[in-house]
């Protein structure tokens, strides 16, 4: 709602001549007094009362795929990050397993 204050507020403070299609014809309303551009509780996808219940499940279904997704790409991207701590952690146990394999041997001669 702020937001369409800050647009009226804005339209205000700029020259009328400057108005592009979109902001004229706001402009316009508004000096007229009128208030259509303005939502009025509800989303133009959601007018026929009938299928308003059937659009927010789909809506609602739609949402949750989008979350299954990137939670799927979250748990993808922790498990390849925790692999490659892995192998770091390998590499550097093998190097420091190889590394005093060679040193003792030469202690022991």
């Amino acid at each position: 709602m702020w937001n369409y204050v800050y647009y009226s507020l804005y339209l205000d403070s700029i020259d009328i001549g400057d108005h592009n299609a979109i902001q004229k014809y706001v402009y316009d309303l508004m000096l007229k007094n009128n208030t259509g551009f303005f939502p009025q509780e509800e989303a133009c996808c959601l007018i026929d009362e009938e299928d308003t219940d059937d659009k927010i499940d789909e809506l609602e279904e739609k949402v949750e795929e989008i979350l299954r997704y990137f939670r799927e790409k979250e748990y993808k991207k922790s498990l390849s990050v925790k692999r490659q701590e892995q192998n770091k952690w390998e590499e550097e146990v093998l190097k420091g397993q190889s590394s005093s394999y060679t040193t003792s041997s030469f202690d022991q001669q």
